[in-house]
């Protein structure tokens, strides 16, 4: 059976769903059950359809998986730009609010 599978998944998976779902398609359209033979073959409806969505299942958990890991990232570095702006905000209030160009002095900055 592992080399069965093997075969379906040489297709990309959106192209098996597309498949899968013309298959279901004419199954409910025939009323008939999935086409299925002995031994079992890559063509075999039942694990054509079985195999693709598992396969989908499976990406589905690792997108979930990246989508949440790169939002708790953001979150944190969502966090430390409030920070820094906060910092920010502090810095250029206590600047001066004019500085004088023509003198040499630092007597402007104080």
């Amino acid at each position: 059976m592992d080399e069965i599978e093997r075969l379906i998944r040489e297709t990309p998976l959106n192209e098996r769903i597309d498949k899968a779902i013309s298959m279901i398609g004419s199954m409910c359209a025939e009323g008939r059950y999935p086409k299925m033979s002995v031994p079992v073959h890559p063509t075999d409806e039942d694990v054509f359809i079985t195999t693709t969505l598992l396969d989908a299942k499976m990406e589905i958990k690792a997108l979930r998986e990246i989508i949440s890991f790169y939002s708790e990232r953001v979150d944190i570095l969502r966090g430390i730009v409030l920070e820094e702006k906060s910092l920010l905000k502090t810095i250029l209030s206590n600047l001066p609010t004019s500085i004088n160009l023509d003198t040499d002095s630092t007597e402007s900055f104080k």
